[in-house]
């Protein structure tokens, strides 16, 4: 036979497999799926092509939309129903969303999300009486919101506030929530601890209006978090604040020869400070003001870490950064030939084995 005539058909399963797993799930099945042979259609339902399954398609000019409808057309009739038990992850237009959600039982879903995502979501389908509520309030465990860029962003602070409290709890099953946009800035100022409350969650990824919403979401309302993403939006910080720490019970140790509390964060194991002011560096990293045991990951501006640390030679920031494996830092550079800014991540992960 002639190498140049074998076409897919001839090749054996692991050539295929390797192919394949290059491309997008979503083109997979609708390429093998049903077309007739039953080899291709076997090998298009391995759960590596119908775990996680993407309908967003995201443009040269960074727009976001669903699938064409031709396409999703045949998705919701012959292909979701038939990948009902396999399909864990799905990742939405929220345009998209009610069919996609509607065509099959999605009894093992557990990951969702949500591009173009508004408040008016929230409104019409995290509620008891949506056709979804038994997947959101006892199935999904990791929920990822982004919201819509184009969106009235008066309207939407008017509202926000009471989202991401809601929404820990309506998904009773929640272990990670990310809640990410222009217009998703969370603000808890005179808010009881209650809110944006829960026991099981352990990553969270937000925008917070200032550093004391920071503090506020480190209070012990959230018990088992470990990892916390902040963006603060608010960059202006008043150091002469003495936030109140009174409610932060075994979290916080107080320490009389100083204007501040110690604030001990016992389950933090990852921290981003990137693109935060200097304040911020020095607040998680000094020992006589916070107190991360736990910590092993950590991102940062490089000159903010050099500085808060003299150097790395500052006593007060080794105890924080003593179990630090993996750190990620972010440095400016300027091009001499363009004069254009070049940013760099730089990852430093440690070999050593733990102690």
């Amino acid at each position: 036979m002639n190498q140049s005539n074998i076409g897919l058909l001839h090749l054996p399963d692991e050539i295929l497999f390797i192919i394949l797993k290059k491309l997008d799930n979503i083109d997979v099945l609708y390429s093998l799926l049903d077309v007739g042979n039953q080899r291709l259609n076997m090998i298009a339902q391995e759960k590596m092509f119908t775990k996680t399954l993407n309908f967003v398609i995201i443009t040269s000019f960074d727009d976001i939309l669903s699938i064409t409808d031709s396409i999703l057309d045949r998705f919701c009739i012959n292909i979701l129903p038939k990948l009902n038990i396999n399909i864990k992850s799905l990742i939405l237009e929220s345009g998209s969303m009610e069919r996609i959600l509607l065509a099959a039982d999605y009894t093992n879903l557990v990951e969702l999300k949500l591009f173009n995502f508004n408040d008016k979501i929230v409104f019409n389908y995290f509620t008891s009486g949506s056709p979804f509520h038994h997947i959101f309030q006892q199935q999904i465990t990791d929920l990822i919101l982004v919201y819509k860029s184009d969106i009235d962003i008066l309207l939407e602070r008017q509202r926000h506030n009471g989202v991401h409290g809601y929404i820990l709890r309506f998904f009773k099953s929640l272990k990670h929530l990310s809640i990410t946009g222009l217009h998703s800035v969370l603000s808890l100022d005179n808010l009881p601890s209650t809110i944006c409350s829960s026991s099981i969650l352990y990553k969270l990824s937000v925008s917070v209006n200032n550093f004391g919403d920071c503090l506020a979401l480190l209070d012990g309302r959230l018990k088992q978090l470990t990892t916390f993403i902040v963006i603060i939006d608010n960059m202006i910080y008043n150091s002469s604040v003495v936030y109140n720490m009174s409610q932060m019970s075994n979290n916080c140790n107080s320490n009389n020869n100083q204007l501040y509390s110690i604030v001990k964060y016992p389950y933090l194991i990852s921290l981003c400070i990137l693109a935060s002011h200097i304040d911020y560096v020095e607040q998680f990293l000094n020992e006589t003001k916070t107190h991360l045991p736990h910590l092993t990951k950590l991102k940062v501006d490089y000159d903010q870490l050099a500085i808060v640390t003299n150097n790395f030679t500052r006593d007060t920031t080794r105890l924080n950064c003593a179990k630090v494996k993996q750190l990620i830092i972010e440095e400016t550079l300027v091009n001499k030939i363009n004069n254009k800014k070049i940013l760099i991540l730089i990852s430093f992960q440690s070999n050593k084995s733990k102690q």
